[in-house]
C-alpha cells in the first residue's frame, strides 16, 4: 500500500516542536523551524518500518519560505506512544538536525537561515537473521548485537 502524507494538526507541530527545542536549545537559539508531518498507513527509511525520519530543508525551498527541516512520523506508531514515548522520538529527530557553526560562528545560508547538518547515528546495526541461523553465536550479527 502506498504511504500517504499529511501535515500534522497545529497542536501536535506545536509539541514536536516545543520537545525538540527543550531538549535541543541550539535549534530553539537559532531560530530552525521545523514542519512536522504525518505518514501511513506505514513510513519507511532506506526500505524500512521507521517510526519517524528527518530532513534538512533544500536552500532553494527555504528561499520560497519552507521551514528549516521536517520530520515526518509514522502515524499509527506515533498514535500507540505515551508522551515519554513520543519525547524520545522527538529526541531521537530532532538529535539529526546540527547547527553548522565553523570558528564559533553560525554559518547562514542564501535565505538568511541557519545551515543545519546532518548528525548521523552514533552506531547502527545491521544484520542477516539466516546468517545468525547458521553461525549462532560466532556470527558477527549476534556480536553486534550483544554489545
Amino acid at each position: 500500500m502506498k504511504t500517504t502524507y499529511e501535515v500534522a494538526d497545529k497542536e501536535t507541530a506545536r509539541y514536536v516542536t516545543d520537545v525538540a527545542y527543550e531538549i535541543h536549545p541550539s535549534l530553539a537559539e537559532h531560530g530552525v523551524t521545523l514542519a512536522v508531518l504525518f505518514a501511513g498507513p506505514e513510513l519507511k527509511h532506506r526500505g524500512f518500518p521507521a517510526a519517524a525520519t528527518v530532513r534538512i530543508t533544500r536552500v532553494a525551498d527555504r528561499l520560497a519560505g519552507m521551514p528549516d527541516a521536517v520530520i515526518t512520523i509514522d502515524r499509527a506508531r506515533w498514535d500507540g506512544l505515551d508522551d515519554a514515548g513520543r519525547r524520545a522520538l522527538v529526541d531521537h529527530e530532532a538529535a539529526h538536525l546540527v547547527v553548522d557553526v565553523r570558528d564559533g560562528e553560525v554559518q547562514y545560508d542564501e535565505a538568511g537561515r541557519p545551515r543545519l547538518k546532518m548528525r548521523r547515528h552514533d552506531c547502527e546495526i545491521g544484520f542477516f537473521f539466516d546468517v545468525i541461523e547458521r553461525h549462532g553465536k560466532d556470527a558477527c550479527e549476534s556480536k553486534q548485537y550483544l554489545e
